[in-house]
């Protein structure tokens, strides 16, 4: 697969040479360091920090989104990923895989306790929606709005 993406090739010649390998960004997304964390590994300023990562998440989003994350849109689609489930895996009627995960973050300093969960710690919520071919068909973050 090739990405071909202006704000993706923006992202990596930006910053200079070694942010271009995208280290920080990817080491910001599978481990959840916090921006701290990183400055001290990096040794790159906060400021800097603040702008690449949020950059290149938006670029890896703009270029995968599109083919990657494509949910079903017609009762044919859905029948078809009902069909895979029941093909590959066994399980009858069944049109998605859902998991979700508490992301644990320093609320907002006027919240009160609206982001507070009952783990004790403040947090969103991560859902995501899988169909039978690890392919992620809805993502979502949850606030205290919804």
């Amino acid at each position: 697969m090739k990405l071909v993406s202006e704000l993706y090739v923006l992202c990596c010649t930006a910053y200079g040479p070694f942010v271009s390998g995208l280290h920080i960004p990817h080491r910001f997304l599978a481990t959840g360091n916090s921006y701290v964390d990183l400055y001290y590994q990096f040794r790159i300023g906060m400021s800097t920090l603040s702008n690449i990562i949020p950059e290149t998440c938006l670029a890896i989003w703009t270029a995968l989104c599109a083919d990657h994350l494509t949910c079903p849109r017609t009762p044919e689609e859905w029948k078809e990923v009902a069909k895979n489930f029941f093909d590959m895996w066994n399980f009858p009627m069944c049109v998605g895989a859902l998991d979700g995960k508490h992301v644990v973050m320093r609320k907002p300093w006027n919240a009160r306790s609206t982001y507070h969960n009952y783990k004790g710690s403040e947090s969103v919520v991560l859902m995501a929606l899988c169909d039978s071919k690890y392919r992620y068909a809805q993502i979502t973050f949850s606030s205290y709005q919804s």
